[in-house]
């Protein structure tokens, strides 16, 4: 599905998912990540960067511009989202 001819529909979609996922994940979590959304002024801006970043690194990686595994890509964003 990731590489088919309609990858930028799909990647917006997840971005889209990605968006609300972290900002519902704010109200409910109390971990920094979600208190950095919760407590931004603009807290869609935020959600937007992270989302669009984490869909940017794994539409790279399955494009082969990363040669890493999956475990180290996984572990990497969630060391950055942590």
């Amino acid at each position: 599905l990731l590489v088919s001819s309609r990858q930028e529909d799909v990647f917006r979609s997840l971005t889209n998912v990605s968006r609300e996922m972290m900002l519902n994940n704010s109200t409910r979590k109390r971990d920094p990540f979600a208190q950095k959304i919760r407590e931004s002024k603009h807290p869609e801006i935020v959600a937007d960067f992270y989302s669009s970043g984490v869909i940017e690194v794994l539409r790279r990686w399955v494009e082969n511009d990363y040669n890493y595994t999956v475990e180290e890509v996984f572990e990497t964003l969630n060391n950055v989202l942590e």
